[in-house]
């Protein structure tokens, strides 16, 4: 029974660690898109200009980042649901409602990311195929009607995910913190201390009780 229970705890905690290892991908990969996006290639945004930094270095990989963001979304969105279910079973980390909200919030931010990476597909795919026609497509005046309008929605979809991302990543690591992982900590240090002073009564209890007998 030990061993099976050894081994059930080993399986769980590689589950767990796998799941936050993805969720700490995840908000690292959207961080980077973040940056090298909003922040370096900002003065083209939103507009896909002939020098657009974002069109030239995001076609080549738009494919390989589409299937990332798919993939580390499910995998930390189940994650945080199996945190969740968890945590709601052992009152959720003893705090009750403030706890369950960040769990919540952490559910909704990763299934938030996975359902935008979803729609964001068929926009990707044109971007990716565009550069295996043309590898050099962007420098050409020649876009597609419509592009600009396109690719300003994809901007407000992707900067959402970036950043629903992100957020999930910061409210799973806020359940990690000292100040949440104390409460636990202190919570077992008391009921350390009330079972052993259950033992200590009962032993007093024991001892009276067997003294007096004896004094019979």
């Amino acid at each position: 029974a030990n061993s099976m229970r050894a081994v059930s705890v080993a399986a769980q905690s590689t589950v767990t660690c796998l799941g936050f290892f993805a969720q700490g991908l995840l908000g690292g990969f959207a961080a980077l898109n973040l940056f090298m996006t909003y922040m370096i290639d900002a003065p083209n945004l939103p507009q896909g200009s002939p020098d657009s930094g974002f069109l030239k270095y995001y076609s080549p990989m738009a494919v390989m980042c589409q299937r990332l963001y798919i993939t580390l979304s499910i995998l930390a969105l189940l994650a945080s649901v199996d945190k969740y279910s968890k945590d709601s079973l052992g009152g959720f980390m003893l705090q009750g409602a403030a706890m369950q909200r960040v769990d919540a919030a952490a559910v909704l931010l990763f299934a938030l990311t996975f359902v935008i990476s979803v729609v964001n597909v068929p926009f990707e795919d044109s971007l990716y195929y565009a550069y295996k026609r043309v590898p050099n497509w962007w420098e050409f005046e020649s876009t597609p009607g419509g592009f600009t309008a396109r690719l300003a929605r994809y901007h407000a979809l992707n900067f959402t995910r970036c950043a629903a991302a992100a957020a999930g990543w910061l409210a799973v690591c806020y359940t990690a913190t000292p100040a949440v992982v104390d409460v636990i900590d202190r919570a077992e240090e008391l009921t350390r201390a009330a079972e052993a002073n259950s033992w200590q009564k009962a032993s007093y209890a024991s001892g009276g009780g067997g003294g007096g007998g004896g004094g019979g």
